[in-house]
């Protein structure tokens, strides 16, 4: 059973990834990736390729790779901020906001609900 709809998904994902603590982490992998490739490859394999399955799995219509831009958008340029320390994490009804507007930039907004 999905518990979350795919607005309420977007919005976790949102406050999830771009909180401090997965910013050091992200930090981290990226650091270290080259080191431990297969440390890197379970990251990205539950992380990342999980949110992405999780959000196809909410999609009107399953469709990978529009599950893939709507991950690359709630990560978007406010995450390259995150990453570069130029932004603070964003409180929930900011990354609410974030959510709503990727998703409305896939033409989603009739799933926000």
């Amino acid at each position: 059973m999905i518990a979350d709809t795919l607005a309420e998904l977007a919005a976790k994902i949102v406050l999830t990834l771009h909180s401090d603590e997965a910013i050091g982490l992200h930090r981290l992998m990226i650091t270290e990736a080259h080191s431990f490739p297969d440390l890197a490859k379970r990251f990205y394999r539950d992380g990342p390729q999980a949110y992405i399955t999780a959000l196809n799995e909410r999609l009107p219509e399953p469709d990978t790779a529009q599950a893939q831009a709507l991950f690359t958008l709630l990560l978007g340029e406010p995450h390259r901020q995150r990453l570069l320390g130029l932004r603070a994490a964003p409180s929930r009804a900011t990354a609410a906001a974030h959510a709503r507007a990727a998703l409305a930039q896939l033409s989603l907004t009739e799933v926000i609900g």
